[in-house]
């Protein structure tokens, strides 16, 4: 009965087990270890007859036969089997497969002994052991470049991650002045200067590369020039911003977008000089300042590449004057010229100021 009972077990182990290969190219090694010598590579999608060990279940091992009656039956009889016909895998020595192994064993295309690693191969088990079977993904073994190439490969694979700009911007300018004790006969005003920069990483959610965010400053500089009764004064403003900022591209093709700009930034410098000389060459000049706050917004076009490597952008902003109170830094020298002549404050009003820019980008 023993007898009967072990033939029926060494025929369904001579049955091998069928797989599929899941990658592109899957190697088939000499001996169980990465480092062996690769005697054959397979194609994903190829079947491969693995080793029927790798199907044995622990649960069914209490039904088995003992260990000596089976390696005694096994040397008996696979020497007589050997002889007559030429198996793969029926050996003089018996294989186990061990779960802990990274590897299956197989054959190759001349009956040889080869080992595959489990990670490339899919075990048809037809049971519900196939639910564990997992596909790697990405593919290792995958050197495949998609379609189209860029144009410098392979020179540098291009991954912006990255944007930063600088720009020169014009426009009108804040007209809040200083109200002074006399009536002003005649005002004059320059075209507001100012220069923009954007250091920006990309959105970690933004899967589509339109999103950025980081760091935005503006330098803004602008003179305001009065005729009063008896006197003339000018202003000189300088104000510094920094904040967080963010784009998001509205609009893209091929080389071109629209992009638009948003940001709060704090002014951490800014400051009025305000002189002011009367007609027997006397003059004076104090310094006010204040922080304050503004919001902004820009739309821009933007050309990749059209100097050089750089991307040219062109737009239009507008920004969000807060209103604060400046504060004087010094007592006046003539204070009949001024509000107060100790600690002299005067209140700024909110305004709106547009402004056109144009500049560079680049993209990293």
């Amino acid at each position: 009965m023993k007898i009967f009972f072990c033939l029926i077990i060494l025929s369904f182990n001579a049955i091998a087990l069928e797989g599929a290969i899941t990658v592109l190219e899957a190697p088939l090694f000499h001996e169980p270890s990465v480092n062996a010598h690769v005697i054959q590579h397979l194609r994903k999608g190829d079947v491969i007859y693995l080793h029927p060990s790798i199907a044995s279940q622990t649960e069914y091992e209490h039904l088995a036969p003992s260990a000596d009656e089976e390696i005694q039956y096994f040397d008996a009889s696979t020497d007589a089997y050997a002889k007559k016909y030429k198996d793969p895998f029926i050996e003089n020595e018996l294989y186990e497969f061990a779960p802990e192994s990274e590897f299956y064993k197989t054959t190759d295309k001349k009956g040889r002994d080869a080992y595959v690693l489990k990670k490339h191969v899919y075990v048809y088990y037809n049971d519900e052991r196939e639910y564990g079977e997992k596909t790697i993904s990405p593919d290792p073994t995958d050197y495949r470049i998609e379609e189209p190439i860029p144009d410098n490969y392979p020179f540098k694979i291009e991954k912006k991650n990255y944007r930063s700009f600088l720009t020169f911007g014009f426009g009108n300018q804040t007209k809040n002045s200083y109200p002074y004790n006399e009536n002003v006969t005649n005002e004059g005003t320059k075209v507001k200067k100012e220069i923009n920069f954007l250091w920006s990483k990309r959105a970690s959610f933004d899967v589509d590369n339109r999103t950025y965010w980081g760091t935005f400053a503006t330098l803004t500089m602008f003179e305001n020039q009065y005729t009063l009764q008896t006197r003339f004064a000018r202003e000189q403003w300088l104000k510094l911003g920094i904040g967080p900022g963010m784009t998001y591209d509205l609009w893209r093709y091929k080389n071109r977008a629209i992009t638009t700009l948003a940001a709060f930034q704090m002014n951490i410098l800014n400051l009025n000089s305000i002189s002011q000389t009367d007609g027997l060459g006397d003059s004076e000049k104090r310094l006010y300042r204040k922080i304050s706050f503004t919001p902004k917004v820009a739309t821009y076009y933007r050309m990749d590449k059209a100097i050089g490597v750089l991307d040219f952008i062109g737009g239009l902003s507008v920004q969000l004057e807060s209103p604060y109170e400046m504060t004087s830094t010094r007592q006046a020298e003539n204070p009949t010229w001024w509000q107060s002549g100790a600690t002299d404050n005067y209140s700024v009003g909110a305004s709106i100021d547009f402004s056109l820019f144009f500049g560079i980008q680049a993209s990293i």
